[in-house]
């Protein structure tokens, strides 16, 4: 199964995300990179004015 970044559709490889220019139709799973997870998370704690956990090394599939 390939998995894929939900935001910048980068493409995880062997534990490493790259940017492919093949096109992934079937077998994929969605998520988010970590560059785009510290994003998200940087906006969701804007939005609650709350401070969040910095979330490293932690595996993002569930």
């Amino acid at each position: 199964m390939t998995i894929q970044c939900c935001v910048c559709r980068k493409v995880e490889m062997d534990g490493k995300w790259a940017v492919t220019d093949e096109s992934v139709a079937s077998g994929v799973s969605h998520t988010y990179c970590p560059v785009c997870l510290q994003r998200a998370l940087s906006e969701f704690k804007d939005e609650l004015g709350k401070p969040l956990p910095r979330l490293t090394g932690i595996p993002v599939r569930a």
